[in-house]
């Protein structure tokens, strides 16, 4: 019945999201990409308290993925630094449940070189 509840929740996120923010420019893979994103972040935002979800996960990005890793970008240095120290392994664990395996989260900022390198 909860997974139901979140899955219904989920794919109604997922239709507001491609009307209202939808990029006609995004490639299939950008989308899905996207859409995965912001499965995890709903799965994070039940978990976390609203001031940490506001502070520290708004506006990041996951903005690759090859293999089992996936590239996020925190919205800043700070974000970067708090998400890899205190919630790695639960953003892990939550983009894991979303993608049905197992998956490394490699979280920096877009300005910091080891953002620019390629997957």
């Amino acid at each position: 019945m909860y997974n139901n509840g979140i899955n219904r929740r989920l794919r109604e996120t997922r239709a507001e999201e491609q009307v209202h923010s939808g990029d006609p420019s995004s490639t299939p893979e950008e989308l899905a990409l996207r859409t995965m994103w912001d499965e995890t972040l709903y799965l994070l935002r039940l978990t976390l308290p609203p001031d940490a979800y506001r502070s520290w996960l708004a506006g990041s990005k996951a903005v690759a993925i090859k293999m089992d890793v996936v590239r996020v970008w925190a919205k800043d240095d700070l974000a970067a630094e708090w998400l890899n120290m205190r919630i790695k392994t639960r953003i892990e664990r939550a983009l894991s449940r979303v993608i049905g395996r197992d998956i490394t989260v490699e979280i920096s900022a877009p300005g910091e070189p080891s953002a620019n390198l390629v997957l």
